[in-house]
């Protein structure tokens, strides 16, 4: 990562857990492409094996199959997700859903491509809405007789 271009995407994407909790366990793990007390892909036994691409254990639309790298010209964000869960809305319904938090280089060649196809193939999209967006540069650390911020790469 171009230790001068480190930048967070935050995104805030509320679940709308009424229509996700319809499915059956089974529809949920196709949606999403992954075994839910696993976390590894479909058709695989571990959380980091590699998202099968070249079969059909994975429906062409679930979320992990979509977003994988292999999908997407090699193109890898860091993420991590938090839950969060704030009650009731106004109409009664449940505001819960995941903070999400992007780190990459670029995110014309990273984040919003990926997002674009995920915004047209991905199916996890008919339960989540997001709410807000953010991104903010992330300066590099300190090092030895440098400042913080400061840019190895300057002249």
């Amino acid at each position: 990562m171009d230790a001068r271009r480190n930048l967070l995407v935050v995104r805030r994407v509320r679940v709308l857990l009424d229509a996700w909790n319809a499915l059956s366990l089974e529809e949920q793990e196709r949606v999403i492409g992954r075994r839910r007390d696993s976390g590894a892909p479909l058709g695989r036994s571990h959380e980091f094996d590699a998202m099968p691409l070249d079969d059909d254990l994975v429906p062409p639309d679930a979320h992990a199959r979509v977003a994988a790298p292999q999908a997407n010209g090699g193109a890898t964000i860091l993420r991590r997700g938090y839950s969060f869960d704030d009650g009731d809305d106004a109409t009664g319904a449940r505001d819960a859903g995941l903070l999400l938090l992007l780190f990459g280089a670029d995110p014309r060649r990273q984040f919003v491509p990926l997002q674009r196809r995920l915004a047209e193939r991905d199916a996890l999209r008919r339960f989540t809405r997001p709410v807000g967006s953010a991104i903010f540069a992330i300066p590099p650390g300190t090092t030895a007789g440098h400042g913080l911020a400061h840019d190895p790469l300057a002249t």
